[in-house]
């Protein structure tokens, strides 16, 4: 493992007298994470540096209590859904790259007649002084990147403002609450740089819905073939106006990714029929159950024909109010998903929204609804990260999706 991290280099010793530095010793340390019936024991490697001198810029900081009482209590108090993640990463440290030139002897089982040759540290290593600092700047650069604030009053805390997850890390534990599919997404964040144990706690709700996915060359049912067809070639051709609509209304800069006609690049065999079913409601649902949680769209745009019944649901970006989308019968509603929001950089940004539960009487009505969802050809450009097929990949990975349609 010491090697596939790449945690030090091998050089000669006599780098180190040139430099006029000292060697720093390293020993194993054995701990038995579990009790004398059920042993769990983890061997860890750590160098033995020893403080001589006052560094008082060494500090690495932790977590007030009061951030863990805060969470706990939003998780607690009016959950909406949110879920709690602890995630434990693995050798925390050896993930910090090494901020200055240490130099430490190789264990026994590395030496190899190497007895002339010590380590230099290209990562941190347990025992050093700064190893926790170090660790504490590469954790907080991980969640920037991902699009978290730090905090002002602790810098072990964060809050991604457009998904809503807070989370404050303790040594290399990082506890956050958030959306379920939030939350997913920031494992796969994390999964992306560092080894994870994760546990997740927090309500199982299930969306209350029925569907049947149709894709070109699907089997359909012979009695509502002809309508099927007509109605999905209809929705895709519109689909493709509203995407030459959108490019010829907005600035060129926002399409500097792609270099013909937006609209061409819309793929039949892979744009989504979806035609949903929310069944009445017995009073029998799980608790927290509602009709379609909280999500944003993968692809490119969404052509959401009215429903029959009321209860879809925006929330924009930036606030945390839910806005009631009353769509006339027979218009369609034109979502942004998040490949079109990757496409421009943000500047369309993709939709957070949700189907809620109906009361009274429309709580003993069916709900019936068909989008049809626009994807690209699998090698579109999204952006200098992404192109369209890893991207849908990565996103559905996220939800663990088992309806995957091979690309």
């Amino acid at each position: 493992y010491i090697h596939k991290t790449r945690l030090y280099t091998k050089v000669p010793r006599s780098k180190v007298k040139k430099l006029g530095a000292k060697v720093v010793t390293v020993r194993w340390i054995d701990i038995n994470k579990g009790d004398n019936e059920h042993e769990n024991y983890r061997s860890r490697l750590v160098a033995r540096e020893i403080k001589k001198d006052g560094r008082p810029d060494l500090f690495a900081a932790t977590p007030p209590l009061e951030a863990l009482k805060i969470i706990l209590s939003m998780l607690a108090s009016g959950n909406k859904g949110e879920k709690l993640m602890v995630n434990d990463v693995s050798r925390a440290y050896f993930c910090a790259p090494a901020k200055r030139q240490v130099f430490v002897e190789l264990p026994a089982e590395d030496q190899n007649g190497d007895e002339d040759m010590v380590g230099e540290l290209n990562f941190s290593m347990y025992g050093t002084r700064d190893a926790a600092q170090n660790w504490g700047e590469e954790c907080a650069r991980t969640m920037i990147n991902a699009g978290f604030e730090q905090g002002k009053a602790s810098p072990c805390t964060f809050y991604h403002k457009e998904r809503g997850i807070r989370t404050y890390i303790h040594g290399d534990d990082y506890v956050s609450i958030g959306r379920d599919h939030d939350l997913k997404w920031l494992r796969v964040e994390l999964e992306k740089k560092y080894g994870l144990k994760t546990q997740v706690l927090g309500p199982e709700a299930q969306d209350l819905k029925e569907y049947f996915h149709y894709w070109p060359g699907g089997l359909l049912p012979t009695s509502v073939e002809k309508l099927t067809l007509h109605y999905y070639d209809a929705v895709f051709d519109l689909g493709k106006d509203v995407m030459a609509w959108l490019q010829a209304n907005s600035p060129t800069t926002l399409w500097k990714s792609i270099d013909r006609p937006f609209e061409q690049y819309l793929s039949r065999n892979q744009t989504l029929l979806r035609i949903l079913r929310y069944p009445p409601l017995t009073g029998n649902e799980p608790p927290e159950s509602i009709r379609a949680g909280a999500h944003e769209d993968i692809n490119l745009i969404t052509m959401l024909p009215a429903a029959s019944e009321s209860g879809l649901q925006i929330k924009p970006k930036g606030t945390d109010d839910w806005i009631p989308v009353e769509a006339p019968a027979g218009s369609i509603v034109i979502n942004v998903g998040d490949m079109l929001q990757e496409l421009t950089n943000g500047e369309m940004p993709s939709t957070t929204h949700q189907v809620v539960n109906p009361t009274g009487d429309a709580a003993n009505k069916a709900r019936l609804t068909a989008p049809v969802f626009c994807h690209p050809y699998p090698e579109m450009v999204l952006s200098d990260r992404y192109t369209a097929k890893p991207y849908l990949h990565e996103r559905l990975s996220e939800i663990n999706s088992i309806a995957l349609r091979p690309l």
